[in-house]
């Protein structure tokens, strides 16, 4: 009986096979890079990458297996042949790959580091997990979301908004500079997390500025959101200048 790692090897085989001949047609792309997708799905599970959904993943995947082997049907019966393998191959992959649970705890713990620190979100504030991957979880009351999730650096762990908003996003920075605590200058320095550890430091301090001054935005109290992004606005002006000033006006070095 084969094996994932004998699958994943035969569509490896069959990728390299089809780069030669990706822009022939459009079908013969779409097909390419599905396959190399699919590839590396089988991948990361042979690699214990814990960052994935796998069977969330496969559950998309097996839709758009099933579309393209609709398509080719359209298509001349040497296309057909050639494309048969492929996906008998993609769909064991899958088959494999689908029965791969995420880690309880997420990807080096972030999980259980977010549950830990963040509990205060359900318990004082009414907030309700809207979405969880084994990178992170999305909490949600009626009218605020928080998003808390694994980065390899401090900047991208935690964004926050109003629900129904498009384009407004925060970060915890904008809190702190709103309320006058010169930690933001801290917290806009990025920083990597590369363990457990760090990941479980960084996410004790989120929940200590959540803690102090979470309340207004938690409880979306009028005008919170207006003075929110007015401090943003503040706070980048004064980004930029503190750039400019060391690099010089228009340098490549600003974000």
């Amino acid at each position: 009986m084969e094996t994932l790692a004998d699958n994943v090897r035969k569509l490896s085989e069959y990728v390299a096979r089809m780069e030669v001949m990706r822009y022939s047609t459009p079908l013969a792309n779409d097909i390419f890079e599905a396959a190399w997708y699919w590839r590396d799905l089988g991948k990361w599970v042979l690699e214990k990458n814990t960052k994935v959904n796998y069977p969330a993943r496969v559950a998309e995947e097996r839709l758009l297996l099933e579309r393209l082997k609709v398509i080719t049907t359209a298509h001349s019966a040497d296309e057909q042949r050639l494309y048969e393998p492929v996906f008998a191959t993609a769909s064991a992959v899958l088959d494999a790959v689908a029965q791969v649970a995420p880690e309880e705890d997420g990807h080096l713990g972030i999980l259980r580091i977010i549950r830990v620190n963040f509990r205060f979100l359900q318990t004082d504030y009414g907030f309700a997990v809207a979405d969880q991957q084994p990178t992170g979880m999305r909490f949600s009351s009626s009218s605020v979301w928080i998003k808390l999730q694994y980065a390899q650096r401090t900047s991208q762990c935690c964004t926050f908004g109003r629900e129904g908003e498009r384009g407004d996003k925060f970060w915890p920075e904008d809190l702190l500079f709103m309320y006058g605590d010169e930690r933001y200058r801290e917290v806009q320095q990025e920083r990597l997390l590369q363990s457990d550890k760090d990941l479980t430091d960084w996410f004790q301090f989120l929940a200590e500025i959540w803690r102090s001054y979470g309340q207004d935005v938690f409880t979306n109290q009028p005008g919170i959101f207006d003075r929110l992004k007015q401090a943003q606005i503040k706070r980048d002006a004064e980004f930029v200048s503190a750039m400019n000033k060391k690099y010089g006006a228009g340098s490549d070095l600003l974000p």
